[in-house]
């Protein structure tokens, strides 16, 4: 196991986790996101995960690709909050709603970053101080946010949060995944399988309705893994919305152990 560290571009920095197969795990301290999944194959090694060069790209491009989103992930109707007789005003960065809690959220910061190898593991915390006000949610919230690389080939991704007040904290990671190597060509036929035995709705301007709906008999049952292709071709009005896909959260079954294949 081992971690090598270089610039990803003027002031950020990133972090290559590399277990004793060669998997390696890039990931940086701009948005404490992942850059890069790299895995080793009979045929050459292969690029799971899209992503750029350095952070003044993803500033140019898409800030939110491989990034921690937060605090809160999706979309918050209204922009604003109102909890114990306070109403709290956010931005309103699409539409009159806040997306992924504003024009600066937790995508463009630079995070403190704790390298930590082990004989079994390497990993990197990630730790930001969201102080009070900021993007007008309540409260400061200190975040860590750990990336974990196996020698069993397991990566594992944990988001602790404390904060000081009661407040909002929805958080996610926007990685996109292509398993074929190759970004032009389409995920249609990779399987998807979520341990999730409802789901919500999505109404106008992609908000959710407040319904908790059954996945049983849906395009959205992936409780034994398919091709995530069922989505893109299914006629259901769910898929129509967000153009033949899926932009919708589901609600996980606990967690009761094991892996992912």
């Amino acid at each position: 196991m081992e971690i090598l560290t270089q610039p990803c571009g003027v002031q950020a920095t990133s972090y290559t986790l590399i277990n004793d197969h060669g998997v390696a795990l890039s990931v940086t301290d701009f948005g404490a996101r992942i850059v890069s999944l790299r895995v080793p194959l009979a045929t050459g090694e292969r690029e799971l995960v899209l992503g750029f060069d350095s952070a003044e790209e993803y500033q140019q491009k898409d800030t939110f690709i491989g990034a921690t989103i937060g605090r809160v992930a999706g979309r918050i109707a209204g922009a604003h909050w109102a909890h114990d007789g306070v109403d709290y005003q956010f931005e309103a960065n699409e539409n009159d709603n806040t997306l992924h809690s504003g024009v600066i959220g937790f995508d463009q910061r630079y995070w403190q970053a704790a390298p930590q190898v082990t004989a079994t593991e390497a990993r990197v915390v990630f730790t930001y101080v969201s102080e009070d006000g900021e993007n007008g949610f309540p409260g400061q919230v200190t975040v860590n946010v750990t990336y974990a690389l196996a020698n069993d080939n397991v990566w594992r991704l944990t988001y602790e949060a404390v904060t000081d007040t009661p407040t909002l904290f929805n958080p996610t990671n926007h990685v996109y995944f292509n398993l074929t190597g190759d970004p032009s060509q389409s995920v249609a036929a990779h399987q998807l399988k979520i341990a999730a035995d409802t789901f919500a709705p999505i109404g106008d301007k992609n908000l959710t309705t407040g319904e908790i709906r059954s996945v049983a008999g849906t395009s959205f049952d992936f409780r034994a893994a398919k091709p995530v292709g069922t989505t893109i071709e299914s006629t259901d009005d769910q898929h129509q919305r967000v153009g033949h896909g899926l932009d919708h959260p589901f609600f996980a079954t606990r967690y009761t152990g094991g892996t992912a294949s």
